[in-house]
C-alpha cells in the first residue's frame, strides 16, 4: 500500500464510521442485518472477518441485554464481499440466569460464510484474580508509526518499520500500540472494537521469523487468510489512552499457523486474550484466474 493509498483509505474510513458499522439492525426475532462498509475503500473487496465478528458481538449483546459477552470463537469458512448486506442469524443454545450461549451464522447472498459461537454471562465478584503482565516494550511515543491508520485510530509498531515487508526479519512476535478517539462508552461496542484488530497482524507475526516472505506477497504469490479467531474478554473492559496488542506465533507448518495474543492497557491491565489459526500456502495456479482483490 502506497502513502497515497493509505491517505485515501484514512479519508474514507473513520473510527466513528466503523463504530456505526458495528451496529447491526434487527430484522425479526433472533436476526440482524449488518452492512459491509465502503465499497472501494481499498483495492481488495473482501470484508475483514473480524468486522463480522465485531457485529456479531454487538448483535448478541442486544439479544442478551442483561448479560456481558465474555468470549467468541469464529470460523471464517467463506469470504464476505463488500456490497450486499450480511444476515446474522442467532441460534440461542441456552439462556439462563447467569450464562447464555448462542451461535451466530453470518450469510451473504443466501450462502453461509462465518459461524461464531459466543458466551455471555453476568459477571460476579472475584474469588481469585491474576493476569499475565504486559510485555516490557517501548512506550507509544518511541514506537514506529504504522500502517492501517484511520481518522480516530492511530497504530504504532514496536521494533518494526514495515510490517508487510519480506525484509523485516525477527522473532515470531509483534507488538502494536493502538489509540482510539473516541473510546466507546458502551460495553458491547468497546469489546467489538477490541476484537476488530485481533486478526490484523497474526499472519505478519508468523512470517516475520522467515526471511524472504511477508504479507506484501499475500494474494499475489502466496495464499493467506485468517481461518479461525477466538477472543476472551476479561472484565472489566474499560480503558483510557493506549492499548498494547501482543502477538506470538507458536507454530507454523503444513499450510497453517497459530498465533496467540493479548490486549493490555498502557497501565498494564489485561483486557482480552485471543488466538488465530491462519492459512499460509502456495498460491495455486487456479487462483490466478481470480482477481487478487477477491481472493481469500
Amino acid at each position: 500500500m502506497t502513502t497515497s493509498d493509505q491517505a485515501q483509505e484514512q479519508v474514507l474510513w473513520t473510527l466513528e464510521g466503523l463504530l456505526e458499522l458495528f451496529e447491526p439492525q434487527p430484522d425479526g426475532e433472533n436476526r440482524f442485518i449488518a452492512q459491509t462498509g465502503l465499497a472501494g475503500a481499498d483495492d481488495r473487496q473482501v470484508v475483514e472477518g473480524t468486522q463480522i465478528l465485531a457485529q456479531a458481538i454487538v448483535a448478541v449483546a442486544k439479544r442478551f441485554p442483561d448479560k456481558s459477552v465474555r468470549s467468541a470463537y469464529a470460523v471464517f469458512a467463506r469470504v464476505v464481499l463488500v456490497g450486499p448486506p450480511v444476515e446474522l442469524d442467532i441460534d440461542v443454545v441456552s439462556e439462563g440466569r447467569s450464562t447464555a450461549t448462542a451461535v451466530v451464522t453470518a450469510s451473504q447472498n443466501g450462502k453461509r460464510c462465518i459461524t461464531i459461537t459466543l458466551l455471555a454471562d453476568v459477571p460476579s465478584g472475584d474469588v481469585i484474580r491474576h493476569h499475565l503482565p504486559k510485555a516490557d516494550v517501548v512506550a507509544p511515543a518511541d514506537a514506529q508509526p504504522g500502517i492501517m491508520a484511520m481518522t480516530g485510530r492511530e497504530v504504532r509498531l514496536v521494533d518494526v518499520v514495515d510490517v508487510n515487508s519480506p525484509d523485516e526479519v525477527g522473532p515470531p512476535e509483534l507488538f502494536a500500540w493502538l489509540h482510539y478517539d473516541p473510546i466507546p462508552a458502551r460495553d458491547d461496542l468497546a469489546k467489538a472494537l477490541i476484537a476488530y484488530f485481533t486478526g490484523h497482524l497474526g499472519i505478519s507475526t508468523t512470517m516475520r521469523a522467515h526471511e524472504g516472505i511477508g504479507t506484501a506477497q499475500a494474494h499475489l504469490t502466496v495464499s493467506t487468510a485468517p481461518m479461525t479467531l477466538s477472543v476472551s474478554f476479561h472484565e472489566p473492559v474499560t480503558w483510557q489512552g493506549w492499548l498494547l496488542y501482543g502477538h506470538e506465533s507458536t507454530q507454523v507448518g503444513a499450510g497453517m499457523s497459530y498465533v496467540r495474543g493479548t490486549v493490555h492497557t498502557e497501565e498494564g491491565e489485561l483486557l482480552a486474550s485471543f488466538s488465530q489459526d491462519g492459512l499460509i500456502r502456495p498460491l495455486r495456479t487456479t487462483d490466478t484466474d481470480i482477481k487478487h482483490q477477491s481472493r481469500l
